[in-house]
């Protein structure tokens, strides 16, 4: 008997979006749904002991199961590995990208021998495939009895993966069946083909729908109220007819960087929106394992005690990069492999992670934004559905982080504007750890002398007409308003949101550095070795290095943003080696309240600015940095002068010797067709004068066979001659012989053996005279050359051409 009524279970991937939505899953779930956290089962296909660790914490079941099938989409199949599932009268199969309204469990109907879920909401994939499929694996008796959105037809069982009710008495045999579907499909070439790349994800949701039929497992379609779609526009919400307010959203990718679900446009029942993101007023895996704050008092002393991130904030030129060698000496970890190298602007490095600067590049720029504008609006959750794709990536940056060091710190002025995207990115990776904020302050009109200097030597500076790099020294001042308003504005929010700034100095870090150092060190708890102190303010702090510094004009003279800048600088001056609290950022901001609301209203034209810099910096930025890359190869260069001009002349040498081989090649191929000329003449000529004419022909008119230099090339002229000859007169002997006829005083008639005889004898008669002696003395002559140019079978095929003169 099972005593326990519903079970709620999802399967979680790796990915950090995942993540982001079971945040909201979780919430919803417990909040609105009231769930006991009992019975909900979240199950990993990786190993992550810490993430196992926070949900137990929170009476959550965390089961890691091994990846199923294609190892992406059908994972889901796993769960059903779980005994404890079967001990429940029904068990919900969610996909994580849920937000629960309110409790769906009074709307779910009694089943048996029976599954519920809401049928698909586009024909994914189409009813012809899905019966060609069937077909494929031997599914028998397909007919559809469901419709989608649309009205296209589908399989009844063809039901939207995100939301499945099952029997815990069906849980073993649909384990068994699911599986063995599933996998036959992926094995099945020819069904694979048929789904494609379109529609092969859809395996686990079709062989769902394929074991309820071979289990004859009935199914109870529910409305669609619960499982509602986001990601749909407004022609085809007008075309759903809702009976009542969702109870599910079924949210894909409507949510943003903190997982509050965005609504979409024409949707019914927006106000359901609200109150799915009621619940994340409590995000659960935000919190610490525990569910309670660090308490600073009771923390560690070490730097290696509780677990650490500290951010270094502050507008540009105002001496990041200074305290980030500060927070070396105080024991703090930054990652070496990422880390930007120094140049002529900070020639004593940058300690910016190069990974973390090209991300806060692309949050800007995806909120048409750049560091330079004149104003900015610090990122806030209405930005959020433009950001998740970077505030994932954050939490990977983070996460990489965490695991290499229990205190580590990233620096890059622009964190001063997205300080919210990496807060939320250590809340979700890793709650326990604290953040920590050390912001440099600096006069404004320093700050911008030196970015103007800095400006002087970018490559576009000149074409810089609307000022989007700071050109103008107001622009640059309204940039170093909005930079520290915006940490002014998170410093101000409520004590889960706040981020506190430790407010340094520039010129106390120059004039008093060593006690500069103690106080950052007790304001991070960190215990400072005296030999550390003085080896940084020894190798580190440079009063050279403060090339622009000077105080602003008195208040009310100079421009309007000049008296507004030396408002702010002096009102945090005012607390500096302090932490701000959230009384003194609101009564700092309610101060500047007129500065604000001209920077609210100036948004537009920043956001113009900001698309503006997009294009300028495409086309000149990055010239400053390949320039610097160039200056500094030069040495290398010199020797790479040298190499290439020994490689240049090796390959000069090279091609000399190629072009060598080749008129060799034509040299040699030119004699070949010579001779086979020569020897197609010989074969067909009859006198000494055809022979020379022919020669003549090859060689030219000018040609003298005393002149022929082949080896044996005049005696071969001979020797053609005098075998002609020869042959001649042997043909006239047997001519005469057969002439001859027996008269009448004749003897008889000499029979065949005494004609032959004679006959041989004439012919050895000929063999033995003089001139024939001189030819064998020629042929012998033009052997061994002959035998030399391996031209023997050519000159016996010409002596046999020879006997049918």
């Amino acid at each position: 008997m099972r005593s326990k009524k519903f079970a709620f279970s999802c399967v979680v991937d790796e990915n950090t979006k995942f993540l982001v939505q079971l945040n909201v899953w979780l919430a919803t779930l417990t909040e609105n749904a009231g769930v006991d956290p009992a019975d909900i089962y979240v199950h990993l296909v990786y190993d992550d002991p810490a993430l196992s660790e926070r949900l137990q914490a929170l009476g959550i079941n965390c089961v890691t199961v091994p990846k199923f099938g294609d190892q992406k989409y059908c994972n889901k199949i796993s769960q059903l590995d779980t005994e404890a599932l079967r001990e429940y009268e029904h068990v919900i199969l969610c996909d994580a990208d849920l937000a629960f309204v309110e409790d769906p469990r009074p709307h779910i109907p009694e089943l048996k021998w029976a599954v519920a879920g809401c049928p698909v909401d586009f024909p994914n994939p189409p009813w012809d495939t899905i019966k060609s499929v069937a077909n494929d694996i031997g599914i028998a008796n397909t007919s559809f009895s469901a419709q989608t959105i649309e009205g296209h037809p589908t399989l009844s069982a063809n039901l939207n993966g995100g939301f499945y009710v099952l029997p815990g008495s069906m849980l073993a045999q649909f384990r068994s069946e699911w599986r063995r579907i599933a996998l036959e499909m992926l094995a099945n070439e020819d069904c694979m083909s048929r789904l494609g790349e379109q529609y092969e994800k859809h395996v686990d949701q079709l062989s769902f729908g394929f074991s309820c039929m071979t289990l004859g497992a009935a199914v109870v379609h529910l409305p669609r109220t619960m499982n509602f779609p986001l990601h749909l526009n407004r022609e085809l919400y007008e075309k759903i007819s809702l009976p009542s307010a969702p109870v599910i959203c079924h949210v894909h990718d409507q949510y943003d960087w903190r997982g509050h679900v965005l609504t979409p446009d024409g949707m019914p029942f927006p106000e359901v929106i609200d109150r799915a993101n009621a619940a994340m007023a409590r995000p659960m895996l935000f919190e610490s394992a525990a569910g309670e704050k660090p308490d600073r008092k009771s923390r560690d002393t070490s730097v290696l005690g509780r677990p650490r991130a500290v951010v270094i904030t502050g507008f540009h030129r105002s001496g990041t990069s200074l305290i980030g060698g500060a927070m070396r000496a105080l024991g703090m970890w930054f990652d070496e492999e990422h880390l930007i190298p120094g140049d002529d602007d900070n020639p004593k490095g940058y300690y910016e992670d190069a990974r973390v600067v090209r991300l806060n590049g692309r949050i800007l720029e995806a909120l048409n934004q750049h560091w330079a504008t004149p104003a900015f609006d610090v990122v806030h959750p209405g930005h959020a559905r433009k950001l998740l794709d970077e505030y994932v990536s954050a939490c990977d940056i983070v996460s990489d982080l965490n695991a290499h060091s229990n205190a580590w710190v990233v620096k890059d002025p622009r964190i001063s504007l997205t300080l919210p995207v990496w807060r939320d990115a250590l809340r979700l990776t890793e709650p326990t750890r604290e953040l920590q904020q050390i912001t440099l302050l600096r006069d404004p009109m320093a700050c911008a002398i030196s970015q103007q200097k800095r400006n002087k030597r970018e490559p576009g500076y000149r074409n810089d007409l609307l000022h989007i790099t700071g050109a103008d020294l107001d622009e640059t001042l309204m940039s170093w308003i909005s930079h520290n308003l915006s940490i002014l504005e998170v410093a101000a929010m409520d004590e889960g949101d706040r981020v506190a700034p430790f407010i340094v100095p520039f010129s106390e870090v120059l004039e008093k550095p060593a006690a500069t150092l103690e106080a950052m060190a007790d304001h991070l708890n960190c215990k400072l070795a005296k030999l550390e102190a003085d080896k940084y303010v020894e190798s580190f702090v440079d009063p050279d290095l403060n090339r622009s510094e000077k105080k602003i004009a008195p208040e009310g003279s100079d421009s309007f943003w000049a008296a507004q800048a030396n408002k702010l600088y002096e009102l945090l001056l005012s607390r500096k080696l302090t932490a701000i609290s959230q009384a003194d950022a609101k009564a700092i901001l309610e101060e500047l309240a007129e500065v604000r609301s001209i920077l609210a209203a100036m948004l537009p034209v920043s956001s113009l600015l900001g698309k503006s810099y997009r294009i300028w910096k495409h086309q000149n930025v990055q010239n400053r940095h390949l320039t610097e890359r160039i200056r500094k190869l030069e040495p290398r260069a010199e020797s790479g002068d040298k190499a290439r001009q020994a490689m240049t002349r090796l390959a000069s040498e090279a091609d000399a010797a190629r072009e060598s081989a080749r008129q060799m090649r034509l040299q040699v191929q030119k004699a070949e067709k010579t001779t086979a000329s020569l020897i197609r003449k010989l074969e067909s000529l009859r006198s000494a004068d055809e022979t020379l004419e022919a020669f003549r022909e090859v060689f030219g008119p000018e040609f003298d066979p005393r002149d022929f230099t082949a080896p044996g090339g005049y005696q071969i002229m001979e020797w053609a001659e005098m075998k002609r000859a020869l042959t001649q007169e042997v043909a006239d002997l047997k001519s005469e012989v057969a002439r001859l006829t027996p008269s009448e005083h004749a003897p008889a008639a000499p029979s065949a053996e005494e004609i032959r005889h004679n006959v041989e004898g004439a012919i050895n008669a000929v063999k033995g005279s003089a001139r024939y002696r001189l030819g064998n003395m020629i042929i012998s002559a033009v052997q061994k050359p002959i035998r030399f140019l391996r031209m023997e079978p050519l000159i016996r095929k010409l002596l046999r051409s020879a006997r049918t003169f």
